[in-house]
């Protein structure tokens, strides 16, 4: 078996150096695994089988985290998004999730094997996500001629909220010494009372940045849009540069990539409750716009869990 750990981590340099960080972040955990799998298999089953119980409660704490959170998640999506079917199929998943301790017991052997698998995978692409976030922010980055910040909300009385405070303050900590220009992008929410790129030029204004560097995109309600309407205002052949939060890098590249434009990206830190709901919340995201390469991966691990076995 060692040379599927090779194939994995072959693949995981060669994803890796063409910037498909997600896919190599996978990569890199598969052959770990393997490769942890062939040094201490015997080791490896009698911790899991001596210590059942408390890998059981950790499992199931989590599984009733994450189930709730699916519920709610989807729930909010739904009365704002058409895409109703996506949603709704999330909240199917939080159910399973946040049932399947109990039903490891009463279900047939079969399924509650491929349901822990499941939850196994989806747990391992999350730390992939992770991984690939952190691999993404130590790139090199060019000086871009162009930065681009993403909102990200406001309070109710318009005022920035901490994760944008700190994509806003990282935007002028690099604009120092530059003469980039930069792009402050986001629409007005329903309960927002301006346009949040509005909300970030006052804030960016007020620390002493030229107005003639600044240009609106007033328009967006989502990260699609946010880029996509930005990269309109922004010239071809310019480098650009992402500001955005450490938790939404990888959509980020994501989207870039499919609109064709090659970016730079810059992680602003999210105060941890903002951190983690908005992790989760982006992970979910990714694999609703991945979802074949997901079942793709999904498959690839089940049949290599049966010939493991």
């Amino acid at each position: 078996m060692w040379w599927l750990s090779g194939f994995f981590l072959i693949l995981a340099i060669g994803a890796c150096w063409r910037n498909h960080f997600w896919l190599g972040s996978y990569s890199v955990l598969l052959a770990l695994g393997l490769g942890g799998w062939q040094l201490g298999q015997d080791v490896i089953a009698i911790c899991f089988t001596r210590y059942w119980l408390f890998w059981f409660s950790i499992a199931s704490l989590s599984l009733w985290f994450v189930g709730g959170w699916l519920i709610y998640f989807g729930q909010q999506r739904v009365k704002h998004t058409q895409k109703q079917l996506i949603y709704r199929g999330l909240q199917g998943v939080g159910l399973v999730s946040f049932f399947l301790p109990i039903f490891t017991y009463v279900g047939p052997r079969w399924l509650v094997d491929l349901l822990w698998l499941s939850c196994g995978y989806f747990a391992g692409g999350f730390l992939a996500y992770i991984l690939a976030s952190l691999l993404l922010q130590l790139v090199p980055k060019p000086t871009p001629t162009y930065l681009v910040v993403l909102g990200s909300g406001l309070q109710p009385d318009g005022q920035l909220t901490q994760t944008l405070s700190n994509r806003v303050q990282l935007a002028v900590a690099l604009l120092t010494n530059t003469t980039s220009q930069i792009v402050l992008s986001g629409g007005q929410g329903a309960d927002e009372p301006e346009p949040e790129a509005i909300a970030m030029a006052k804030a960016i204004l007020a620390q002493g940045v030229a107005a003639d560097r600044l240009h609106l995109e007033t328009q967006s309600t989502s990260t699609w849009e946010n880029l996509r309407f930005s990269f309109a205002l922004v010239p071809a052949n310019a480098q650009i540069g992402i500001v955005t939060s450490n938790f939404h890098l990888l959509r980020a590249q994501l989207y870039s990539r499919r609109l064709k434009r090659s970016c730079s990206y810059y992680a602003a830190l999210a105060p941890g409750k903002a951190f983690i709901l908005g992790s989760l919340r982006d992970y979910l995201a990714l694999l609703v716009l991945t979802g074949w390469w997901q079942l793709s991966g999904w498959l690839l691990c089940l049949v290599t869990v049966c010939f493991l076995v």
